[in-house]
């Protein structure tokens, strides 16, 4: 009878394939994995919403301006569509710039927002290498800031356009021109919120660094360029904002020649007698700016300032 009810009990067991078990080392990866896609919806969240954050204000004016525009038109019938054009009637026209068309003898707006793009871009980082540079060496270094900063002082209160004139003499009517004007424009406050940033941190910091025996190195790389990031970033902000200024202005002044771009598009709304055109080009700007700062500028904030400890992780 025990025989029987052993064999009984032995035929009720489970079998378990133990290729189908789960190792610790599978458990670890699938949670990893896991983790990283979390992480990743939660980044991808963030952009949309800092996207959607950036559209809010042109949603908010366009609603302003379609109702008193609307209102205008209503009271006035004889006020040019020219002159005063609806805000849904600028949404086509947006349309027609973008897709002209193979009749048009115009190019697409595209081709001009490419152009001063590619000029932001060059003049930017310029701006950005030899501003960072030489602001750490004027944060450092007593001698220099001595040396160089009454000049930098004299120098950012003027404004970027007003070296045009000299730098149309010196390089003529080209697109060098538009570039170097984009790098004063971004240069200036880059230099000036990197010095700040580093001299700004306490010297206790640095005391104490050296006390526990760092050397130079290590103080810059753990003390100071931590110390200053948050300052850095807030002159790199300003100075997009700058670039974009700078831009436009120069190339309206450097109209004169077919450099394209899209300080060039607005001056031809201008010869035109296009207010559409010109309205065109100043949200393609703002809205240009903005997507900037809310894809490029603020998830390089965070990610940044992350990286070195100064801002937690969030949960979930």
């Amino acid at each position: 009878m025990s025989t029987k009810k052993d064999s009984n009990s032995s035929s009720d067991k489970v079998y378990h394939d133990p290729l189908e078990e789960k190792t610790p080392t599978d458990t670890s990866t699938e949670e990893n994995s896991q983790s990283r896609l979390a992480d990743f919806k939660e980044h991808s969240k963030k952009y949309l919403w800092n996207i959607g954050k950036a559209l809010l204000p042109f949603a908010s004016l366009f609603l302003l301006l379609e109702i008193a525009m609307l209102i205008v038109h209503a009271v006035n019938p004889d006020i040019s569509d020219n002159l005063f054009p609806i805000p849904h009637e600028l949404v086509a026209y947006a349309w027609r710039a973008f897709f002209p068309g193979k009749d048009s003898f115009e190019p697409s707006v595209a081709l001009h927002i490419g152009r001063s793009f590619a000029r932001v871009a060059i003049g930017f980082a310029i701006g950005v290498v030899s501003g960072i540079l030489i602001g750490i060496l004027m944060g450092i270094s007593k001698w220099f800031y001595r040396l160089l900063n009454p000049l930098f002082s004299l120098m950012i209160s003027i404004p970027t356009l007003a070296w045009v004139p000299i730098l149309l003499t010196i390089f003529g009517l080209n697109p060098t021109t538009i570039v170097i004007t984009v790098f004063l424009g971004c240069f200036f406050p880059i230099v000036y919120s990197t010095t700040n940033g580093i001299r700004s941190i306490d010297k206790k910091l640095i005391w104490a660094a050296r006390i526990m025996g760092a050397n130079k190195f290590e103080i810059f790389f753990d003390v100071l360029l931590p110390g200053s990031l948050v300052s850095i970033i807030a002159g790199l902000r300003l100075a997009i904002g700058y670039s974009w200024r700078a831009i436009v202005g120069a190339e309206m002044l450097v109209a004169l020649t077919d450099v394209k771009g899209i300080g060039y598009y607005i001056i031809g709304g201008k010869v035109a007698n296009q207010t559409a055109q010109i309205l065109v080009g100043i949200f393609l700007i703002a809205l240009c700016g903005l997507l900037l700062d809310a894809v490029l500028m603020k998830p390089l904030e965070y990610f940044t300032l992350r990286r070195w400890g100064m801002v937690e992780k969030t949960e979930g």
